[in-house]
């Protein structure tokens, strides 16, 4: 089905769209709230400050923690290994409560505002954050431990839903089903955005793997989790004083383009805009990862056979809102 959400945006205000592009996906809101910013950003000429830049990254790498960690649950379902199911839904059902107590909706919506952020992270959110991704590292570390353990699991996941290297290039595939088969590309160091394109850039440590089977995208994941927690923690001990929000004109410029990509926990996700004579959104374009990655699912599962369909296509792990946008 078509949704028709580029066709929506047409004629919309900035602020009016920034709605529409937090909707694109239910559970990709901030990576696509703040390629759409970002985009209009560019466009108004304004430059966002760091507290708000650092605030829109540990929303991002929350929504990053929250999916992977609930992806690799839905791969174990597959396998019918039903304790990493089950582990995997409590850790995201944690993560996502902890997204309701810093900014009032479990899937982050509406914290990206244009021009900066909607809610700031005052001292007793921050130990709230570090107690809970604490503990939510303890029992991810017990889960994969366990996973790693299971000689059946393990068997079904490695050489399963092969996509090699050069068909990943061939594919323009995106995000942990690239990096997976030893694509080194991650928008966030690429085309830097939010806290990674400060002056002082936050240090990202993209992790591949070569194999380019079920597995791999898995240990990929695996390995984003503890990096994004890792990155929450640095933007945390980074932040000082500073305003969460910059104003924009009021009417756009008319004839302008912006153009942003962010790391979504699927891959980058591209947002490009312009502007009429009257500031208002004339023509708006969203490549999502999702809508790029689905002809490798089919490639992948060629070498599977039928019941590891499941794991294949939960490997990947994509998005159907996005690609019926």
């Amino acid at each position: 089905t078509h949704r028709g959400m580029e066709k929506r945006m047409e004629g919309l205000t900035a602020a009016e769209g920034l709605v529409v592009a937090e909707r694109i996906c239910g559970i990709c809101s901030v990576a696509h709230g703040l390629g759409y910013a970002e985009a209009v950003e560019q466009i108004g000429g304004v430059e966002v400050g760091e507290r708000a830049r650092l605030i829109r990254t540990i929303a991002l790498e929350l929504e990053r923690l929250y999916n992977h960690i609930g992806d690799i649950g839905n791969v174990c379902a597959g396998a019918a290994f039903h304790y990493g199911t089950a582990t995997g839904a409590r850790l995201k059902e944690s993560l996502q409560q902890l997204n309701e107590r810093l900014t009032g909706h479990r899937f982050l919506r509406n914290l990206v505002v244009l021009g900066g952020v909607a809610f700031d992270l005052p001292m007793a959110l921050q130990d709230d954050l570090a107690a809970t991704l604490g503990e939510t590292l303890a029992g991810f570390d017990s889960l994969v431990a366990r996973m790693e353990a299971n000689p059946s699991l393990v068997d079904r996941l490695d050489t399963t839903g092969l996509l090699s290297h050069r068909a990943a290039l061939d594919l323009a595939v995106a995000g942990v089903a690239a990096r997976a088969s030893g694509v080194d590309r991650d928008a966030r160091r690429d085309h830097p955005h939010a806290a990674f394109a400060l002056p002082e850039p936050l240090a990202l440590n993209v992790i591949t793997r070569t194999e380019g089977d079920t597995m791999a995208r898995v240990m990929v994941r695996v390995g984003e989790v503890r990096e994004s927690i890792r990155l929450i923690g640095e933007c945390v001990r980074r932040l000082a004083p500073g305003p969460l929000r910059v104003d924009l004109p009021e009417v756009l410029p008319g004839g302008r383009i912006g153009l942003a990509a962010i790391e979504s926990p699927r891959g980058a996700a591209v947002h490009w805009l312009r502007t009429d004579s009257g500031g208002r959104i004339e023509r708006y374009h969203l490549r999502s990862p999702s809508y790029a990655n689905w002809p490798a699912v089919a490639l992948a599962a060629e070498s599977a056979i039928v019941p590891d369909f499941p794991l294949v296509n939960k490997s990947f792990e994509l998005c159907y809102s996005c690609t019926d946008r």
